[in-house]
């Protein structure tokens, strides 16, 4: 199917957001879509996960760390700019309702199979706990980071963000 480009927010200095237009796409938390780029004539497909919550109805999110030719070319669309989408696939879902307390963990943007799991059970309610443990190399590269403070909120949602390459001022 088509998707339309609605915006490009640049999360981070490496990592960007693109936001698809795609009418009557309906997928389950940690599902991703396979995107059919031509770039310099060349027709590439590569995955990629569903950053967005499935209630999110008007676009679907993408979460994308500029590392070649392909992500550099995701990064670089704008608004109207057109894809081929085919999908959503996958059997990496959440099970509903959480039954126990869970423990996410993810390094990066592999936080985008993560994210609308735990929107997902946020959104519908839990009195379960909720653990985010997230790694990333520095504190600027913490993508979501405001989200995840605003989601610690809830007594039930613990995020400990982690850092490989942390600076003396660091105090996680």
């Amino acid at each position: 199917m088509e998707a339309v480009v609605k915006e490009v927010i640049q999360a981070t200095s490496t990592v960007c957001l693109p936001r698809l237009l795609v009418k009557g796409m309906d997928f389950k938390p940690g599902q991703f879509v396979l995107v059919k780029s031509v770039i310099d004539g060349k027709t590439v497909i590569k995955p990629y996960s569903i950053a967005s919550s499935p209630s999110v109805k008007d676009h679907i999110e993408l979460c994308i760390r500029k590392a070649g030719l392909v992500s550099s070319y995701m990064c670089s669309l704008k608004q109207g700019d057109k894809l081929d989408v085919m999908g959503p696939a996958g059997h990496f879902i959440l099970k509903e309702p959480l039954l126990n307390d869970a423990i996410f963990v993810a390094t990066g943007t592999g936080i985008s199979a993560l994210l609308p799991m735990i929107d997902i059970v946020f959104e519908k309610g839990t009195d379960r706990e909720v653990w985010l443990f997230f790694g990333n190399k520095s504190e600027d590269e913490i993508i979501y980071r405001d989200r995840f403070e605003e989601l610690a909120k809830n007594k039930n949602f613990h995020f400990i963000p982690v850092l490989s390459r942390a600076d003396e001022k660091w105090k996680g």
